[in-house]
């Protein structure tokens, strides 16, 4: 469907089935110079859309909208869901009287990913697929069911905790001397004992034998 577009205006559902191929809403590339109001799968009052395919539904660069509340329902059988890189998968509550708009996107065997373009839902977003990738583009105001979450750590809690191990060992570890208060360590070694008085006699035989030592006095 490049640079068309399927769509009602006044209050019109659109169901689109492929029981045995896919759906391509847009292509890879953007068709050039065209009415971003002339692209996608459009319902503009009210109205929801259904896509029922047994492969792919692949947006790439248009979009799947329901701009008054209106439902958006997607199944694939055997393939993927893939909101693409252009304007989408919206519900938008364009106006604040009406409803809510619901989305259910279900792809048993295969995934669902909401790529660069992202997922808008005003209702609740309902997801089931063996995997889903790229859920931190969608936004939904509603419930959200099948939409993995990542726990966020608590920075706040790791930061005390660091802080009160810093401060625990500070007051563990004894202060250190500063400068010329630092305390020697002298190593002193003991060779034993020599004769009295520098005498010429030998040691007795409890030193060993000691060699005659010349004599000082001339």
């Amino acid at each position: 469907m490049r640079g068309s577009t399927i769509q009602t205006q006044r209050g019109g559902d659109i169901s689109i089935l492929a029981p045995g191929g896919r759906v391509l809403v847009g292509s890879s590339a953007a068709a050039p110079a065209v009415d971003p109001a002339s692209e996608g799968i459009i319902t503009l009052e009210r109205g929801n859309i259904a896509t029922f395919t047994d492969c792919d539904v692949l947006v790439a660069q248009s979009r799947i909208f329901t701009e008054q509340g209106g439902d958006i329902i997607m199944w694939s059988s055997n393939g993927n869901l893939d909101a693409g890189r252009g304007a989408g998968i919206a519900t938008l509550q364009s106006l604040p009287d009406v409803p809510p708009g619901r989305g259910n996107l279900m792809a048993p065997r295969g995934s669902v990913d909401f790529g660069a373009a992202g997922g808008r839902f005003s209702g609740d977003l309902n997801v089931a697929a063996l995997l889903v990738l790229n859920t931190f583009n969608v936004q939904v105001q509603g419930v959200t069911v099948g939409i993995p979450t990542v726990a966020v750590p608590n920075v706040n809690a790791a930061l005390t905790a660091n802080n009160t191990t810093g401060a625990i060992q500070q007051v563990a570890t004894p202060a250190q001397p500063e400068g010329g208060d630092r305390p020697s360590i002298i190593l002193v070694e003991f060779l034993g004992f020599g004769g009295a008085g520098g005498s010429d006699e030998p040691a007795s035989n409890d030193q060993g034998q000691q060699r005659k030592m010349p004599d000082q006095h001339s």
